[in-house]
């Protein structure tokens, strides 16, 4: 696993822009009743990378938060 403080600000920023955009394509699939997708022909779930992106959210969100590029949410 890489440690999240060796990773530049602007790539971090990137990533969390990526996760929260990922998470609208994973709520709109889900509205539309997909509840799987297909990679390479392993079936995942899409509620669980939805999940799994808003935990990276989280993760990231306090990394910049620590280093002073956004704000605390109140």
């Amino acid at each position: 696993m890489i440690d999240i403080k060796k990773i530049p600000t602007e790539e971090l920023k990137k990533d969390l822009q990526d996760s929260i955009d990922d998470i609208s394509v994973c709520s709109l699939s889900l509205a539309v009743g997909m509840h799987e997708y297909d990679d390479g022909g392993k079936k995942y779930s899409i509620q669980s990378r939805l999940d799994t992106n808003a935990e990276i959210i989280k993760v990231i969100e306090a990394e910049l938060i620590e280093r002073g590029e956004i704000e605390v949410k109140k």
